[in-house]
């Protein structure tokens, strides 16, 4: 009977696990940087191996307001130069 009763739950647990992986509402949500204006004028790039990635510069970029550079530092999404 406590057999039949694992296998019972760990039925439950897997197709409840990939129902709310195919669900929508368990859809990733992008980044909230892309959501700063101008952000592409605020950060930089740095290439890891074969691999291009955006960063933070230490100092504000010319081309980037002020709000936007403060933002993306307050969201602490993008890692520094």
């Amino acid at each position: 009977m406590k057999i039949l009763h694992v296998i019972a739950s760990l039925f439950l647990l897997f197709s409840t696990a990939s129902w709310a992986a195919s669900s929508p509402t368990a859809a990733i949500l992008p980044p909230k940087y892309l959501s700063v204006p101008d952000w592409k004028n605020c950060v930089g790039e740095v290439t890891r191996g074969s691999a291009q990635f955006i960063c933070l510069p230490a100092k504000k970029p010319k081309g980037c307001p002020y709000r936007s550079w403060k933002k993306l530092h307050k969201l602490n999404e993008i890692d520094p130069c």
